[in-house]
């Protein structure tokens, strides 16, 4: 390996020696590969103009890298991994998505990712404390032991406001509380996502309510709770298994499971009232139904009726 020693000429070798320890090289072979990576010529003597180009242009290269340096310690730092997932973070969070900032915005967004992944841990936290201890925390909720800003769970406020809102009495809740732990543990009917298509985003529209309505009939009932297992994965009928346990003797049209996604007041108790009259063997032509069923209208409706739609 050439070293300086290789120039021709004292004053060459004084006057390149210190052109060379401005880009810190050592010898001529990494100043000439350097020379050629950046354009410059492959002479060892130039002038003062053209030395001072290349010192403007090492300098530049220089800082660029230890810009890029600053980026990856500050993208690593977020815990992110590449340029772009780091301009996509800056934009998620309402920061600038520009590579070259100062050490202000820098630290702001360090501060930022700080606190959001303590409000992450924290959520966590939270959600696996209620599922790891939902059947106390249900408990409580029915007694009205825990306020509503202890939760964090979308259905367990909404079992709260069903508890503290809608069911007064609390035989009702108590068989309200019997559902929800029952089917939590062995059914998927444990969230307040719309169930029936054509009620929308209505508020009683989820399986939660649906469950409350069916603690309303529970004198009715006519097996236990703990003796139900579901026989399906789909949710809408695991509900219709459940409600033709606790309140049925005979099958009946699928179509009538709509009447406990509609509340526990107006035209939601006449229905569930002709779902437990079929239920239990009646006939619909002796229900209380708002017009005169024949025989055979009879007969269509629980042979030939349509399923509904999820």
């Amino acid at each position: 390996m050439s070293s300086l020693t290789h120039l021709s000429g004292p004053r060459l070798h004084a006057t390149m020696g210190r052109h060379l320890r401005a880009p810190n090289m050592t010898t001529v072979e990494s100043y000439l590969a350097w020379c050629r990576q950046n354009g410059f010529g492959l002479r060892i003597s130039k002038t003062l103009p053209q030395r001072q180009e290349e010192i403007k242009t090492s300098q530049r290269v220089k800082a660029k890298k230890q810009t890029q340096e600053n980026l990856d310690e500050h993208i690593e730092a977020l815990e992110l991994t590449t340029v772009d997932t780091y301009q996509s973070w800056c934009l998620a969070h309402r920061f600038g998505d520009g590579l070259h900032k100062s050490r202000t915005p820098r630290q702001q967004e360090l501060r930022h990712a700080a606190k959001m992944k303590v409000q992450t841990r924290s959520s966590r936290a939270a959600v696996y404390q209620h599922k790891r201890r939902r059947k106390e925390t249900m408990a409580l909720i029915e007694a009205g032991q825990i306020d509503e800003l202890e939760l964090t769970s979308p259905v367990l406020l909404r079992v709260h406001f069903l508890c503290q809102q809608v069911i007064m009495d609390p035989v009702v809740k108590d068989a309200f509380l019997k559902l929800l732990i029952h089917t939590e543990k062995h059914g998927g009917l444990f969230h307040i996502k719309p169930v029936i298509s054509q009620y929308g985003h209505q508020a009683e529209n989820t399986f939660v309510d649906a469950l409350a309505a069916l603690a309303h009939w529970h004198p009715l009932w006519v097996r236990d709770v703990e003796a139900w297992q579901p026989s399906s994965h789909n949710d809408l009928r695991q509900f219709g298994s459940l409600a033709r346990h606790l309140l049925a003797h005979y099958d009946l049209p699928v179509c009538m499971d709509t009447a406990w996604f509609r509340g526990m007041e107006n035209e939601a108790q006449p229905q569930q009232e002709w779902f437990i009259h079929i239920g239990l063997g009646q006939n619909i032509r002796k229900a209380a139904v708002p017009f005169r069923y024949s025989k055979q209208m009879a007969h269509v409706l629980l042979t030939m009726s349509p399923k509904i739609t999820p």
